[in-house]
């Protein structure tokens, strides 16, 4: 965003929610960067048949994608993933042995687990992941806070392509009051 753009819905809604009570404040990077004895880092991401994805998209194809769009929060973050909490509502037809077991082989190649998760029945589809991951000893995070003029930004693949590929527009998702 440039200094002269205004702040997205999404911003105004996390700088509202960070003045509520019993709210994260730091809320705003990819992942929460969570205190204790081993540094950890959650993210939680979804896919919604409609919003992220067409309904006729394959289930493997949105499994895929799911475990991506939180791979990539926690790369944005400088942690390494490790385990998967998977929920899943869908239509009784869904074919969740296909969407479970390819989210099962491409969490593998990343290491990582599905720890758990949740069913259920929905009109459409909506898969939800909760990724955690640990910093290596030694390392740090890297916080959006702690960006500075000059720092190198990364970025793979291209910008807005998921919303693209619905023909949808790249801005205001309606987050706002």
């Amino acid at each position: 965003m440039s200094p002269s753009s205004p702040p997205s819905s999404e911003d105004r809604l996390l700088d509202w929610l960070r003045t509520q009570p019993a709210c994260w404040t730091g809320l705003g990077d990819d992942a929460a960067l969570l205190p204790g004895a081993e540094p950890l880092a959650v993210t939680v991401d979804q896919q919604i048949e409609g919003v992220h994805f067409p309904a006729a998209t394959d289930a493997t194809v949105v499994a895929k994608r799911l475990l991506a769009v939180n791979l990539s929060d926690l790369a944005a973050v400088g942690a390494a993933p490790r385990w998967a909490f998977s929920t899943v509502a869908a239509p009784d037809d869904f074919p969740y042995r296909r969407f479970l077991g390819s989210l099962c082989r491409e969490a593998a190649r990343y290491g990582v687990e599905l720890a758990g998760g949740d069913l259920a029945q929905a009109a459409g589809l909506r898969a939800t992941l909760t990724l955690v991951g640990r910093r290596e000893a030694g390392d740090r995070w890297l916080e959006r806070r702690l960006a500075r003029p000059g720092d190198t930004l990364w970025l793979g693949g291209s910008v807005g392509e998921a919303a693209l590929g619905l023909g949808g527009q790249i801005g205001d998702h309606g987050v706002d009051d």
